[in-house]
């Protein structure tokens, strides 16, 4: 049978091969929004596959008839065999054509035309000296067959996986046995994003994207998915910007939630204590310096100028940058010609700057460290006061001059660069 031109004709709500058996519009696999045709049409149809044991035709469509188109002679002279096909599937439909001749408004689910040659003029392709009983019944495809199918639908952010220029999620289609996975590219997304995906739900203002999806088959089998959403193409590295200084605003806010026998912490340290979303420190930061400028860049700080002076002196090839979540702070090492000097310094509060010095010594230094871990959870527990009232002589004091008339950074820098030995 395949090979087979034959007349498929519509009426209502069934379709026919021969006159006197009705195949409802159900058992054709047109698209779900079909209900019936509001005057007789024809198709013209060829038969590409057969199953013999289900009765299923599986067909292209090559010519579309606004009018009923009489029969062949070989269906009506072999209408015992067509009278036992009770299914019809389809390799590609025209939508156009279809909804011209329907009585419908609009389509949920649309099938595009395939590269199958179209025959030229109904005349000359029906073969009317066509033998049936010559014609070998097999599930043989006569060649390729390409067919694509159209889905629109939701999906919760936070099953996406965001990888390096794409997101992807698996989605279980109708009529598919198992999930798809779909990819949106994007070039502006990045892998370390998966951490922080709710920052992008909260820009986005939407716990869902909206997907436009097309599935390829070939041969029925999926040869390829192509999916794009609104929401995903608004992520560009404006909006990374802008999610970022919202993880980094959410990190100053959290930092006073933590109450820990622990004053010092790197970056990472500090991370990981406000994980409650599983944040990855690498979503944005490679190093303490970039998260440290974009901290000055969003905070309103008095001490703008002398922590900016303090990070340049910074020796980061020695020593990580060091936080302090109480008050917000940071410590600093700059590195002299003789010794090391040890700088805590507040981001937002109007402490004095405190200075220690150490021999340059990687494992003095790592000592002294430990020590002033000591001395800021003293402070914590009992004040400043109890420390500066110790017998602990190592260290300075700077104040700040906050003096309206008086620019209080010069005095300072004066101060701190004599004690640079």
């Amino acid at each position: 049978m395949i090979g087979l031109e034959l007349i498929l004709t519509f009426k209502e709500k069934n379709a026919y091969l021969i006159p006197d058996k009705a195949l409802p519009l159900e058992n054709l696999d047109l698209p779900d929004i079909i209900e019936n045709f509001k005057y007789p049409v024809s198709w013209l149809i060829k038969v590409i596959k057969y199953n013999e044991t289900e009765k299923l035709i599986f067909a292209e469509v090559i010519q579309y008839f606004n009018s009923e188109i009489e029969f062949t002679d070989y269906q009506l002279n072999y209408s015992d065999i067509f009278k036992e096909i009770t299914l019809i599937n389809f390799r590609s439909i025209n939508t156009s054509k279809l909804l011209s001749v329907i009585n419908t408004e609009s389509s949920v689910y649309s099938i595009v035309d395939s590269d199958y040659p179209t025959e030229n003029d109904f005349n000359n392709i029906i073969n009317t000296s066509e033998n049936l009983t010559e014609i070998t019944i097999n599930e043989t495809i006569a060649k390729d067959i390409h067919f694509s199918r159209f889905e629109n639908f939701s999906v919760p952010i936070k099953d996406l996986q965001f990888e390096f220029g794409c997101v992807s999620f698996m989605k279980k289609i109708k009529n598919q046995e198992h999930p798809i996975k779909f990819s949106i590219t994007n070039y502006d997304i990045r892998a370390e994003f998966d951490a922080i995906k709710n920052y992008f739900a909260n820009f986005l203002k939407t716990k869902r994207i909206n997907v436009n999806a097309e599935i390829k088959f070939t041969n029925w089998q999926i040869s390829e998915t192509i999916a794009e959403s609104p929401e995903i193409s608004k992520i560009n590295s404006k909006t990374i910007d802008t999610v970022k200084f919202e993880f980094v605003g959410d990190f100053l806010k959290k930092k006073r939630k933590f109450d820990i026998d622990k004053s010092l912490f790197t970056m990472d340290e500090c991370f990981a204590l406000m994980n409650e979303n599983n944040n990855n420190s690498n979503a944005f930061y490679k190093n303490d310096k970039d998260l440290f400028e974009d901290i000055l860049q969003i905070s309103n700080t008095k001490h703008y100028k002398h922590l900016r002076f303090l990070s340049s002196k910074h020796a980061y090839n020695i020593m990580k940058l060091r936080f302090v979540l109480k008050p917000f702070s940071f410590i600093f090492l700059i590195e002299g010609e003789k010794m090391y000097h040890i700088i805590w310094e507040t981001l937002d509060t109007e402490e004095a700057t405190y200075i220690w010095h150490t021999e340059k010594n990687k494992e003095k230094l790592k000592q002294k460290l430990n020590t002033i871990e000591d001395i800021l959870n003293t402070i914590k527990v009992h004040g400043k006061t109890a420390y500066i009232n110790s017998q602990d002589e190592n260290y300075h004091r700077i104040y700040h001059d906050y003096s309206e008339f008086i620019d209080g950074f010069v005095k300072w820098k004066s101060e701190i660069e004599s004690l640079f030995y």
